[in-house]
């Protein structure tokens, strides 16, 4: 009796542990496309608005930052269709990293901008320029940073870690010294290099 309850036990945890590795595995296959997606929306945007702030003199044209936010939902929501949806713990962990990311990411500029607005009439042009948009860019790659080292390590995967990591602590330096439409370019190469390039990677490897 005793015997049988062990490997009773013994057969729970194996069935556990297999669905936790098969969800784990449904992730990976699904995480490839939606990091390509999002990577080639920073990549177009962050061009695309480092032209204009370079060729018009105009910061404003950061705001179409926000006007990437549901074209890639849309094209994310359209690509995944037909992936297989994973409802498990490691999914929706997943999904609340990703999801407070986007919160964070999508308020701070605003946060940024209202302190900006408070203190436009103390401190000089420059400074401001300087302090609350360069503030902005190097929080918003830390941040993606952060959820792409998470999604590393919770997937095993070794590239996205380190490139997390490696970014992570490049991209914020390099925010810190880097003002005006570079700023766009910057977080074009970090979209690269954190989402498409990771993306494409566990594309490869999943069709193999």
């Amino acid at each position: 009796m005793e015997e049988e309850k062990t490997m009773t036990a013994e057969r729970s945890l194996e069935i556990i542990r297999a669905r936790m590795e098969q969800s784990q595995r449904d992730i990976v296959r699904n995480a490839g496309k939606p990091m390509v997606v999002w990577g080639i929306a920073v990549v177009v945007f962050g061009l695309l608005i480092g032209w204009l702030w370079h060729h018009t003199g105009s910061p404003r044209w950061n705001l179409l930052w926000f006007v990437m936010v549901p074209i890639g939902f849309g094209i994310s929501h359209v690509a995944g269709k037909s992936d297989v949806k994973v409802r498990g713990y490691v999914g929706r962990v997943l999904g609340i990293v990703w999801l407070s990311f986007a919160f964070f990411a999508t308020v701070f500029p605003f946060v940024g901008g209202l302190f900006a607005g408070i203190f436009a009439g103390i401190l000089p042009m420059g400074v401001q320029r300087v302090v609350f948009t360069v503030n902005v860019t190097a929080t918003i790659i830390i941040l993606l940073a952060l959820c792409t080292t998470i999604t590393g390590g919770i997937l095993k995967n070794g590239w996205i870690t380190g490139s997390g990591i490696l970014t992570g602590v490049v991209g914020t330096a390099l925010a810190l010294v880097i003002v005006g439409p570079w700023q766009s370019v910057l977080m074009a190469a970090v979209g690269v290099v954190l989402l498409i390039v990771p993306g494409v990677l566990i594309n490869l490897q999943t069709h193999n």
